[in-house]
């Protein structure tokens, strides 16, 4: 009879284990890259001169810079949203990690993709295009 108590409370705490580890992953933690980044910075070169945007500065089409101006959420089912202050609708699109680079990921928006650094806590996107560099954080 002991036997069989020890085993069903093995199997309960077994269980518990399993429903922690699965809400863990519902909750989000099964990326942590996923989450909501804003922006921290700009950096704009032309002609081989570089302007550097912060919070607070009017940025080139003559917004003032704060955290929401741009923001790109990656939700941890591997969509993305970019959301720009003039547009409340946003842009959505997917992403996903670079295989065999734990820092970079491709987020992909309209069939564009990008590939940026992010390493959880700081999302930097590099337009190779117009040599911009935008730089979120959590």
């Amino acid at each position: 009879m002991k036997k069989i108590k020890r085993f069903g409370a093995a199997c309960f705490m077994l269980a518990v284990a399993m429903i922690g580890v699965i809400c863990l992953g519902a909750c989000g933690w099964s990326s942590e890259k996923a989450g909501s980044y804003y922006f921290d910075s700009m950096r704009i070169e032309t002609d081989g001169v570089i302007k550097e945007y912060k919070i607070g500065d009017v940025l080139p089409w003559g917004v003032v810079a704060t955290k929401d101006v741009r923001t790109v959420r990656l939700k941890s089912d591997g969509s993305v949203l970019l959301r720009l202050q003039e547009d409340r609708k946003g842009m959505t699109g997917t992403w996903e990690e670079v295989e065999g680079e734990p820092n970079k990921i491709t987020i992909t928006i309209e069939d564009y993709p990008v590939t940026c650094e992010c390493d959880g806590s700081t999302l930097i996107m590099i337009s190779p295009e117009s040599s911009q560099v935008i730089v979120f954080k959590k």
